[in-house]
């Protein structure tokens, strides 16, 4: 019995153990199966956390292009910061891996023993999460600033909240500028409590002495703020910083030294990197040379500066226009041609001078508007040797002191012209002198044309138009005051119609013997009375030639005073008509027996026989020779020149 019982025990214990096996192996596979649904249910999470995160994200915008980030309107405070992008998706943040090892358990001390980060302090993703390590331990209540390979980041127990905007104060009493739980990356102004701040790697720096930029411009901060009561120059490295207000306008090497234009309104001298608003002196930007009085160009000066190296400089309204006399390269110069203030109408002007100095094979270089022409040819000058001997190194250094130049000017406009003529060095560089002289171009669209009376006879019509002619100017007739007649030219009404026929544009010319007003309003209705019906495309012009007007006037039957009242007479009659009227006088004429300036106001016809006239008064036609040979007349003819366009 007791054999039996010990058989029944032994085969119960076997059973047990059999049963307990396969009860283990179950709970094996429970417990793999139970592993393998936690690990989808994490993989299922982590993908879902992406998505989150990707769409909170999806409402930003990165603008690549942009240098600098700013806020406008929205200060920075405790709980806002005006939005902006960082460029780096949060997708990316969960998805990267530490060492390629996500931690996937909270037993932080196994973890970092297994790392062999025992006393690792930073961030670590742990279960998706970035968490903040201290000493080799997870701080799960860390609220304050960390940073990965993505940046720096605001942590609030425990975690980053990417939702936070605004600014936090940490233990070192440093205060950082979080978006949306990033720290602020660059150097930047930001507008923190209404007042301009710089940001430096993410940190507010309230002490800040230095240069920023925002959107405005660039400025200059004084202890942390933007005092716009600045003004000087700020130095950083090989830099100066050009400061008005607060507000940097230029930014120049330390040893700059020149002209610079301030806010685009005052031209400034700049010496060393620094504003001298007190300079008195010259100085040249890329419009010219300028004279400075209490730190700006004085436009109103005119007249001779003589600088601190005794150098001598011409001034018109503020504009250097020569150098009279270089301290470092004596020497002196004359313009010979063109003449100050001459008026010429040709094709083409001479410039002709001298210059001496103590430059061997000097320069001269011709300048007409400011503009370079050409250098001029050479040549001796004995007479100039005459009046300086010895001075400026003499013969020996000079043996060609002379200088001559053709310039065209068949293009040039009418009015005023400037040539300068600029003495350098050999080397074309330095200056040792200029001069410069204005001139008065008279013409503007200069036409060819004829004056003709009975004298030139029977005229060819057809023959003069195929010489190219533009005008002719013919003549009406005379009056006889004692006679009380009107004579009119017996070839006019040919003249006219020819001309009418062939389009050659027509002036006319009435002869004057009027000593006065009275006898010149006789004079012009009489021409009216002749000219009736018949329309002209230049003026009627008065001929004041005739000798019996010289002899009036030298006998006392009439004066100055009187012809000139009887031109302006004739002339405001024809203008009343609705002719264009002038005076026709020599330059003898105009200049000996009438008050020219007066009669400017209508055409003035003037007759000088030369290849340049010298005549200094304003004329609108130049009648220069009387010795014109042209096909289709007989004998001599009146050629002009017009420079008034009327037709």
């Amino acid at each position: 019995m007791k054999k039996i019982s010990k058989f029944i025990l032994i085969i119960f214990i076997f059973e047990y153990l059999i049963i307990s096996k396969v009860f283990a192996l179950n709970n094996e596979n429970v417990i793999d199966n139970r592993l393998k649904e936690n690990i989808e249910v994490s993989n299922y999470n982590e993908e879902n956390v992406n998505d989150q995160i990707k769409e909170e994200t999806n409402d930003f915008i990165f603008d690549s292009s942009a240098e600098n980030c700013y806020y406008e309107q929205e200060d920075i405070n405790d709980n806002s910061v005006k939005e902006y992008d960082y460029g780096v998706d949060k997708e990316d943040i969960v998805d990267k891996k530490v060492n390629d090892n996500d931690i996937t358990t909270e037993d932080s001390t196994s973890i970092i023993e297994q790392n062999k980060l025992k006393e690792y302090t930073g961030l670590i993703k742990i279960d998706n999460i970035w968490r903040m390590i201290i000493n080799g331990k997870i701080d799960y209540n860390y609220t304050g600033i960390g940073t990965n390979e993505y940046g720096t980041w605001y942590f609030e127990n425990g975690e980053i909240n990417f939702k936070y905007t605004g600014s936090y104060k940490d233990s070192m009493n440093d205060t950082w500028v979080i978006r949306q739980g990033k720290v602020e990356d660059t150097n930047k102004l930001l507008k923190i409590d209404n007042i301009w701040r710089m940001i430096i790697n993410g940190k507010i720096d309230y002490n800040y002495t230095g240069i920023g930029t925002n959107e405005y411009g660039t400025w200059y901060l004084e202890n942390g703020e933007i005092t716009l009561k600045y003004t000087g120059t700020y130095y950083e490295g090989e830099y100066a910083y050009i400061i008005e207000e607060s507000r940097v306008y230029e930014k120049v090497s330390k040893s700059y030294t020149g002209l610079l234009k301030i806010n685009n309104i005052i031209w400034r001298m700049i010496i060393n990197g620094k504003i001298d608003y007190n300079y008195t002196g010259i100085g040249t930007n890329e419009y010219g040379t300028w004279y400075f009085e209490n730190g700006e160009i004085n436009f109103k000066y005119i007249g001779k500066f003589t600088d601190s190296d005794n150098s001598i400089y011409n001034v018109v309204n503020g504009e250097v226009r020569e150098l009279i006399y270089n301290a470092d390269y004596p020497g002196t110069m004359w313009i010979d041609q063109p003449i100050e203030g001459r008026k010429y109408q040709g094709d083409f002007l001479e410039i002709s001078g001298w210059a001496l100095s103590e430059s061997k094979e000097d320069i001269i270089k011709i300048y007409l508007d400011d503009k370079f022409v050409s250098a001029a040819s050479r040549e001796s000058r004995p007479d100039v040797f005459d009046k300086y001997p010895n001075e400026f190194g003499g013969e020996s250094l000079n043996p060609f002191p002379g200088y001559y130049y053709k310039l065209n000017i068949l293009g040039l406009p009418n009015g005023i012209h400037t040539i300068k003529i600029v003495n350098l060095t050999s080397d074309g560089k330095t200056l040792i002198q200029s001069r410069e002289v204005s001139f008065k171009i008279v013409r503007l669209e200069k036409t060819w044309g004829i004056d003709v009376s009975q004298y030139q006879g029977n005229i060819d019509w057809n023959a003069v138009k195929n010489s190219d002619i533009d005008f002719a100017i013919l003549r009406i007739g005379y009056y006889l005051e004692s006679q009380n007649r009107l004579v009119v030219d017996p070839y006019f009404e040919r003249n006219y119609n020819e001309c009418k026929r062939l389009g050659i544009a027509i002036g006319g010319y009435f002869y004057s013997y009027a000593f006065n007003s009275t006898e010149a309003s006789h004079e012009a209705n009489a021409c009216l009375s002749a000219i009736n019906g018949k329309k002209f495309e230049m003026p009627i012009f008065l001929d004041m030639e005739d000798n019996i007007l010289k002899n009036g006037v030298s006998n006392g039957q009439t004066n100055k005073n009187e012809l000139t009242n009887a031109g302006i007479t004739f002339c405001d009659i024809m203008e009343r008509a609705g002719y264009r009227s002038g005076v026709y006088a020599s330059k003898n004429f105009f200049k000996d027996y009438l008050n020219v300036s007066v009669l400017e106001k209508y055409n003035i016809w003037l007759a000088h026989y030369t290849d340049q006239t010298d005549y200094e008064g304003k004329y609108d036609i130049w009648q220069y020779t009387n010795m014109g040979s042209l096909l289709g007349i007989n004998g001599a003819v009146d050629f002009n020149w017009c420079f008034t366009r009327y037709y």
